[in-house]
């Protein structure tokens, strides 16, 4: 695995880990949650990305993520 990708991933479990830690609270906080799960969706598509050396922009639009 590239540094590259590994950095990326260390970056998702990041975000993923507050969006889980939101997601137990009471009351939940929906917004925060999803706040947090978008971003790390992204960068984990981002890793696949990178680590297939598949250029992209910088860009935070999973739909356009999702079409290259």
């Amino acid at each position: 695995m590239k540094k590259i990708t590994e950095e990326w991933i260390t970056k998702s479990e990041k975000d993923y880990l507050v969006a889980i830690r939101e997601l137990k609270t009471t009351p939940i906080v929906g917004d925060a949650v999803c706040f947090h799960a978008q971003p790390c969706v992204g960068k984990y598509m981002k890793e696949i990305l990178q680590e297939n050396e598949i250029k992209f922009e910088k860009i935070h639009d999973l739909d356009v993520l999702l079409n290259y």
